[in-house]
């Protein structure tokens, strides 16, 4: 068992509640919000956990480390700006968009759509067939954020000039270290899934991790805000109707463009599975 210095201790709880930065004794900067890997916020965390239980009010969740790796794995990490709506074929793209396409960071991207073809790169915010979107299932909502992320665009990082269409010559490594990084696609990632929970607010009735978990990844799917999908369970919770709420995921959001999906249908399902992985106790039990 580790032991935590009480200064560790103090440090983590600061940066819980105000998400602050410190300096740590080797000299590099910690910023908050903390997570599993910090030895001191690890140890106030278990701490939390023993005292209170399983059972405890949604306003002191975050979303599991465990969360975040599932997460990843239903959305497909693009370095570029793109439209979810539809995919282009990577003889085009590399007509358009020259040696870019042949970068290693774009292999995993290429790999996980079906043989040939790309997700459409966006070069504006017109005419998309749906979202354009960055990393890892990041929507980019309006043409100030599109301004943003604007860097990203292949258009942009192969330099063609909007008149003669004409590419800048950039070699592919250079252009390579122009794509969103590893690094910057996991942070936003974790901004939006944090961003995601905001309907915790809303839930009256304890609940657990896990059920946390399954309503992070239903409102991340689905949307957070009242009126999307995840407040039908949040009501049935409020009403301690936790098996109801269990069986209700499995309905909600399984279908795309009027089609039910399999994929859909299986995310649910498992996200029910977690949701009900803990028994309530007999004075939350369902009461009709």
């Amino acid at each position: 068992m580790m032991l935590v210095s009480e200064s560790e201790l103090r440090k983590a709880v600061r940066r819980a509640i105000l998400k602050e930065q410190y300096t740590q004794d080797d000299g590099s900067v910690v910023s908050g919000p903390p997570t599993d890997s910090d030895p001191g916020y690890a140890a106030f965390k278990r701490g939390v956990e023993n005292a209170l239980g399983p059972w405890r009010s949604a306003a002191l969740f975050t979303p599991s480390e465990n969360l975040y790796s599932s997460l990843m794995k239903h959305e497909a990490a693009v370095p570029y700006v793109y439209d979810d709506g539809g995919t282009t074929s990577v003889r085009y793209a590399k007509k358009k968009y020259g040696p870019i396409i042949d970068s290693w960071r774009l292999a995993p991207v290429i790999a996980a759509w079906p043989s040939g073809r790309i997700q459409t790169p966006v070069v504006d915010m017109e005419n998309l067939r749906g979202f354009a979107t960055i990393g890892i299932g990041h929507l980019i909502e309006d043409q100030a954020e599109f301004e943003k992320y604007k860097k990203y665009t292949l258009a942009s990082i192969a330099g063609i000039d909007s008149e003669t269409g004409e590419r800048s010559g950039r070699s592919l490594p250079e252009m390579s270290s122009m794509l969103m990084s590893e690094l910057e696609m996991r942070l936003l990632f974790k901004r939006d899934v944090d961003e995601h929970t905001a309907w915790k607010a809303d839930i009256t009735q304890n609940i657990t991790q896990n059920m946390f978990d399954a309503l992070t990844s239903v409102a991340f799917n689905s949307g957070y805000k009242k009126g999307s999908p995840v407040y039908s369970v949040i009501r049935l919770i409020n009403n301690r109707k936790y098996k109801s709420a269990a069986e209700k995921i499995k309905t909600l959001a399984t279908t795309s463009r009027g089609q039910e999906l399999d994929s859909l249908v299986t995310r649910r399902a498992n996200e029910s599975e977690l949701f009900a992985s803990l028994p309530p106790p007999q004075e939350l039990r369902d009461i009709g």
